[in-house]
């Protein structure tokens, strides 16, 4: 069926509860677009007119309905002093962390917007926003505070600081917070839609408590700030997060982009005050077939319909840098599919 609607007529159907043409399709390409623009990763992520190249090209591809601009966790730490080990094929790796003992948190600043790779997010935001924003919607991922957190400090420092010295931890997950306003602030200025981005706050890395005591508070804070710009606010926790989804409701996000756990469980916990983002598994899009990714969105798409306050098909994380083209194709072909018939 020919589409009706651009993307970001889409979008903002969704955004007022009424319903678009069809069911809003948008896999997590993020580092893998330069894979299907033949550009190698790690240098996507240090040039935003090569990073903005990658998302058109994949966009293009696939016909997806946004853009997702994100390279790592890391980019607040790395702006803030903590260093990353860069190749040109990889994703940057946290080499040493800013914070290596409490000595160290007397270097914790808010970040210069030209600081670390923060100008290569803002040139690709501009650059997408100018060139396709009236047709297409440009999300940009921005780490949550407890997960900049984990990176100033090193994850396995951090989370035991959680348990022996939760004064420390508090103050990382503070300083964290108050260095993502500015480059949020900015980036919705050059038009982007932010995402916040919290993996090391799932029940994979972190227990319910640890979210409720150190991740949920800062998110709030930047969601509520994020609100009185009049705009509606992605959360997206990859991993487990049963277990926390009325804590995930709680800090006001207006769409949930989640991982382990089934589209069921999370409509029937809180679909009636979140919009859902979810979930097929990336790794099957890596690893598996054909039929069975196709399987996978029928599934997703058959369990997301109804949602009372709407439903995207999405992946449950990013794909993978080496995920087949072919693969989200046929993610890409089964959602159309499903999304016209439903």
């Amino acid at each position: 069926m020919r589409d009706e609607m651009t993307p970001l007529e889409r979008f903002s159907l969704l955004l007022i509860d009424e319903q678009p043409d069809r069911m809003i399709t948008v896999p997590l390409v993020t580092a893998h677009a330069a894979t299907v623009a033949g550009l190698p990763p790690g240098e996507c992520v240090r040039d935003g007119e090569m990073m903005a190249r990658a998302q058109v090209v994949a966009q293009e591809r696939y016909g997806h309905d946004a853009y997702t601009l994100f390279s790592d966790v890391g980019i607040l730490a790395e702006a803030m002093g903590s260093t990353y080990h860069h190749s040109p094929q990889a994703i940057p790796i946290l080499d040493r962390p800013l914070v290596r003992d409490p000595a160290d948190l007397k270097k914790l600043r808010v970040p210069d917007l030209d600081a670390g790779r923060l100008p290569v997010y803002l040139q690709a935001t501009e650059i997408l926003h100018r060139s396709r924003g009236d047709r297409i919607p440009v999300f940009c991922f921005v780490p949550a505070p407890f997960t900049t957190a984990a990176a100033l400090r090193g994850v396995e420092d951090f989370l035991v600081d959680t348990i022996t010295d939760p004064a420390l931890a508090l103050r990382l997950v503070r300083a964290a917070e108050e260095a993502a306003i500015p480059l949020l602030d900015e980036l919705v200025l050059r038009g982007a839609l932010p995402v916040l981005v919290d993996p090391l706050a799932s029940c994979s890395v972190a227990s319910p408590a640890t979210y409720r005591k150190y991740a949920l508070p800062g998110t709030k804070r930047l969601i509520d700030r994020l609100h009185r710009l009049d705009l509606d606010i992605t959360l997206h926790v990859c991993g487990e997060t049963g277990p926390i989804l009325e804590d995930l409701a709680a800090t006001g996000a207006d769409l949930l982009s989640f991982d382990q756990a089934s589209v069921a469980l999370v409509r029937e916990t809180i679909g009636d005050r979140v919009r859902l983002v979810g979930n097929v598994s990336p790794q099957l899009l890596l690893e598996g077939e054909r039929n069975e990714i196709q399987k996978a969105v029928r599934a997703a798409a058959r369990e997301g319909v109804g949602t009372p306050k709407g439903f995207v098909l999405s992946t449950g994380c990013e794909l993978p840098i080496k995920t087949a083209p072919e693969s989200v194709l046929a993610f890409m072909e089964a959602a159309r599919a499903a999304g016209d018939s439903a």
